[in-house]
């Protein structure tokens, strides 16, 4: 009976500890207990990249649940095709830092493990486990700069260097774990233990993985209900809406500002860009072309350098210089870019002359499209 008992308590035990999801579980065991972690995703060969775009996808639903409803409802004015790149778009924003942290930690654990000990397919593993503490600390910040707008003067500048901290630590395990291994051994040299055998997860693992999906559950509430009670802030700025008015400096050479009121009366092409953007570099010529074509017919281009207030102005300048333009361009630190709503480049916005927007054209688009789209604005 007593051997009974405890082969039901252990049962018991080993159903309870797989009522809570298994990601959040893994990642809480990273976030208190790295070294052992790690040491899991080692035995088991693998976790750490998909934990890692788990949370990436999940960070994205519930961190940026606005902008991602944006997306989706600009599918009226949009391309599916565009409407997809505004969504990858949205996901890169993480993506990028996240694989800039874990491809160098993955190489770097496999350079470090020593001859005989590197495997090169479990320490990409661990390096993306290094990434998480980025997806999960810029997840925070956007939280909490949300909540209290002051914050993110304060988390701006801290965020990245306390995740980058965190990143190290979880890096340096991961070479002292890949330089224990036994010298032409796979892995960990021993398999993980069926999911039956496993222990369950200590209290503080399951504390941080209740408070993880907690802080994710409540990010997600917080931003459905933001959204049901803002939702003309979400709508797109798309055909019918007045355009936002705005003033912007020149950066093509010439001084002064250039002001979207004063070109009432005109029909006006917005045209968001920016150097790191292939389809809007392909798309300059088309746009040049049709400027040259309709400018005496009371048609205005206005290019729109949306690269953000880190970009370096002088190389911006220096990048026009050699690809000039017939029409002004502008420097945009992102803030018309939030009026008008715009999350991927290329975004063309057509203004009718009575200042209401006519079209809206997101991603790559042929001359037929963006002259039929003028031509439309002129008629009306």
């Amino acid at each position: 009976m007593g051997a009974n008992s405890a082969a039901q308590s252990a049962l018991m035990t080993q159903r309870r500890s797989n009522l809570g999801p298994a990601l959040l579980v893994r990642v809480g065991t990273l976030v208190v207990s790295p070294g052992r972690a790690l040491h899991d995703i080692q035995g088991r060969e693998r976790g750490g990249v998909g934990d890692a775009l788990a949370i990436l996808l999940i960070g994205v639903l519930c961190f940026r649940l606005p902008a991602v409803v944006r997306a989706a409802l600009m599918v009226r004015e949009a391309s599916l095709a565009g409407t997809l790149a505004q969504l990858l778009g949205i996901l890169g924003q993480d993506l990028r830092p996240a694989v800039l942290v874990a491809l160098p930690a993955g190489v770097a654990i496999t350079l470090l493990a020593g001859r005989g000990r590197r495997d090169p397919t479990v320490d990409v593993e661990l390096g993306a486990a290094c990434s998480i503490p980025y997806l999960l600390l810029s997840g925070l910040a956007e939280l909490a700069s949300s909540l209290l707008p002051g914050a993110a003067r304060v988390l701006g500048p801290t965020m990245p260097v306390v995740a980058l901290a965190w990143a190290f630590l979880v890096f340096v395990l991961g070479v002292r774990l890949a330089r224990s291994r036994q010298p032409g051994a796979r892995g960990a040299g021993e398999p993980a233990a069926p999911a039956s055998e496993r222990a369950a997860p200590p209290r503080r693992v399951r504390v941080a993985a209740t408070i993880l999906g907690g802080v994710l559950a409540g990010a997600l509430t917080m931003n459905i209900v933001w959204i049901s009670h803002n939702r003309d802030t979400v709508a797109p700025v798309g055909r019918g809406v007045r355009a936002p008015a705005f003033v912007l400096p020149r950066i093509d050479g010439n001084p002064g500002h250039v002001a979207l009121a004063d070109l009432r009366g005109k029909v006006v092409l917005l045209d968001f860009w920016a150097r790191w953007c292939p389809p809007c570099i392909a798309l300059a010529p088309t746009l040049h072309d049709i400027y040259g074509a309709r400018q005496s017919q009371g048609v205005e281009i206005l290019a729109i350098s949306s690269e953000g207030s880190m970009a370096d102005k002088a190389e911006v300048q220096a990048f026009l210089r050699q690809y000039p333009a017939p029409y002004p361009n502008l420097l945009d630190d992102q803030e018309v870019g939030g009026l008008y709503r715009v999350v991927s480049l290329p975004h063309l916005v057509i203004i009718g002359r009575d200042g209401v927007i006519r079209r809206v054209m997101v991603g790559q688009r042929r001359r037929t499209e963006i002259d039929a789209a003028i031509q439309q604005a002129l008629d009306n």
